[in-house]
């Protein structure tokens, strides 16, 4: 009886400990990834907020394959868990289109720059001067004073006129 306790106990011990390990090599794997981009970035000078995207999207994909190697090393059947996770994720994404397509364009935006923050442009049927431009949305500051945020899927859809530049640099 004690040794099938023991031969269950180093079965079972051998994959809690293959999965602990998996689970810490994950970790340290997404931290190398995360400071490859970041130096990437930081040397390709690209804006920031792709790279802090990037950089998170890339962490949550190598957690996630971590885990469920982890998962199957103690044995389970992860079949359903990647059925779901695929299911979950068309329901989100067809939940979240609008907010994608802000999301891609605004990724556009920041790589093309057709304009930059304190040009005065004309997008979307708005004319004004670029306060901000983030990966969801443009905002404008118009003549009058006025601030309007405009989703970054209707700049990009639309022609945008540059009147002028803040700097010619």
């Amino acid at each position: 009886m004690a040794a099938h306790y023991l031969s269950l106990l180093i079965t079972y011990g051998t994959k809690i400990l293959a999965a602990v390990v998996i689970l810490i090599a994950g970790k340290i794997f997404a931290g190398l990834v995360n400071r490859i981009i970041k130096e990437g970035f930081i040397r390709s000078k690209v804006d920031v907020t792709i790279g802090k995207f990037l950089r998170r999207g890339a962490k949550y994909v190598i957690y996630a394959f971590a885990i469920i190697t982890a998962l199957s090393t103690l044995g389970l059947n992860i079949q359903p868990i990647i059925a779901g996770l695929g299911i979950a994720g068309f329901v989100i994404g067809f939940a979240v289109k609008g907010t994608l397509s802000n999301f891609a364009a605004g990724i556009l935006l920041l790589f093309y720059r057709p304009f930059r923050v304190g040009d005065e442009i004309s997008a979307a049927k708005v004319r004004g001067t670029v306060k901000e431009i983030n990966i969801i949305a443009t905002i404008l500051t118009t003549q009058e004073g006025d601030m309007i945020t405009v989703p970054n899927s209707k700049v990009w859809g639309a022609p945008i006129i540059k009147y002028s530049t803040k700097s010619s640099s």
